[in-house]
């Protein structure tokens, strides 16, 4: 939901960018980049307070896009469904149109440092999102009170889990992002914090092996 419409539009940008621009006007998300490109790191000289504050604006911002992720699964997933596909878009709209214009490096050194795992919070609160959906549509041999309760308990852990890993991605984007790393460096930081947290889902998430009684 969230990176198959991205690619699809990001592609149609990509070989279309008069197209793009003319799609991208029609939300002020995008507006701004399809005029003036994305902006570029090495201009981004935000002084310690500056980075605080914006460091904060970004993680609430962050925060109710997994919140609402989650919530919209109470609309039987359509919510949670649109909003990341929405996002989707956005994102792969925005990276047609710079890679198109020749600003793709930029795009890489601004968005890769926190976006590996913003965007891996995001799919995580959406699953959540979903996961109650379903306990609605099919709530199996229990009530579909009882389904919510069971699935929306575990939904809320995944949402809350992931809106509060959201402020590593703010604090990279308000003083990491402003450094101006080269794209080696942005590569290696939104990985590294990519990988930390898969791998931590998969030490963490592991189901414990059953012991039988001797």
């Amino acid at each position: 939901l969230l990176f198959a419409p991205g690619l699809a539009v990001g592609l149609w940008a990509h070989h279309d960018p008069a197209g793009g621009v003319a799609l991208a006007q029609i939300s002020p998300l995008t507006a701004g980049i399809a005029e003036d490109g994305p902006r570029d790191p090495d201009d981004l000289d935000l002084q310690a307070s500056d980075s605080a504050a914006f460091s904060s604006q970004i993680f609430t911002n962050n925060a109710r896009v997994a919140l609402v992720a989650y919530a919209g699964g109470l609309t039987a997933g359509v919510a949670t469904g649109f909003m990341l596909a929405f996002n989707g878009l956005v994102l792969g709209l925005v990276a047609g149109l710079a890679v198109a214009g020749g600003q793709g490096d930029a795009l890489v050194r601004l968005v890769v440092p926190h976006g590996v795992l913003e965007l891996s919070l995001i799919v995580v609160a959406g699953a959540a999102g979903l996961r109650t959906g379903w306990a609605l549509l099919r709530p199996g041999h229990r009530t579909r009170t009882e389904a919510l309760a069971d699935e929306g308990r575990a939904g809320v852990e995944m949402a809350l889990g992931s809106a509060a890993l959201l402020v590593p991605c703010g604090l990279v984007e308000g003083f990491v992002t402003p450094l101006g790393l080269p794209a080696p460096g942005a590569i290696a930081v939104g990985v590294g914090l990519g990988l930390a947290f898969w791998g931590c889902v998969l030490w963490r998430g592991r189901i414990p092996r059953s012991t039988s009684p001797a």
